[in-house]
């Protein structure tokens, strides 16, 4: 009984300091009737202030959190499934239509990357396209190699082998974008004409936190029609958006 009882008063001491969003996908916190709710991914458990009582009373359904870019009334949405899977969706809204559809990703590349310093989702000026990041499909021929490089990230946004794409929202055709040798895309925008984009490239190396290290980035520009590419900063340069 006394066990039990350290053990409820330190939970809900914690719970009380952990009133937050531990990541993404995970919220601790204390509801205003004293029950402890758990936030993982798309479900809510639910311990209930009761006597001699230590296990999770209930579990719900709860509403799945996306990340989103607008234009017009064309809406894109990255699911952040507690799978760890980002299903892409495109919406359209508007007063004569209604749809959505799910991009099939699974040819082209694997999860979106969802590490700040990547992340990208953005249409283009002209609404044509959609521009994002996402991880490289496995390749069984590279994959078994023990230490085969990764970018680094910590456990919540881990970077492996990132990639550029671009989608065409009318015909959802996926095409990746080549960056220089020996270099990652990092976060991208697009140039005013819609023709191109411009991307903080950045050495191939690995790094624990690529938030916080001092690695060389330039400005490289890609003309999604043609893949063809043209540096605008110098390699030695450290630049960002």
């Amino acid at each position: 009984n006394n066990m039990k009882h350290n053990f409820d008063h330190n939970l809900r001491k914690h719970v009380d300091l952990l009133s937050m969003d531990i990541h993404g996908n995970v919220k601790l916190y204390k509801c205003d009737h004293g029950h402890i709710h758990l936030d993982f991914g798309n479900y809510n458990y639910i311990k209930y202030e009761e006597e001699n009582s230590t296990k999770v009373e209930s579990v719900e359904f709860a509403n799945p959190k996306y990340l989103t870019a607008e234009w017009n009334d064309i809406e894109a949405k990255v699911e952040l499934s507690f799978t760890g899977n980002t299903p892409l969706y495109i919406k359209t809204s508007n007063s004569t239509l209604n749809c959505t559809y799910l991009v099939d990703q699974s040819k082209h590349h694997g999860n979106i990357i969802l590490h700040p310093v990547f992340f990208t989702l953005a249409f283009s000026p002209n609404g044509q396209k959609l521009l994002y990041l996402a991880e490289a499909l496995p390749n069984p021929a590279l994959d078994w190699i023990r230490f085969t490089p990764n970018l680094g990230g910590n456990s919540i946004f881990k970077v492996k082998k990132p990639l550029l794409f671009v989608l065409d929202i009318q015909s959802q055709e996926i095409t990746k974008l080549a960056v220089p040798i020996g270099h990652i895309a990092g976060k991208t925008l697009w140039a005013p004409n819609s023709e191109s984009v411009i991307t903080v490239a950045r050495p191939r190396r690995f790094t624990p936190c690529p938030e916080c290290t001092d690695h060389p980035t330039r400005l490289v520009k890609i003309d999604i029609a043609t893949g063809a590419f043209e540096s605008l900063s110098e390699a030695e340069d450290h630049v960002s958006f």
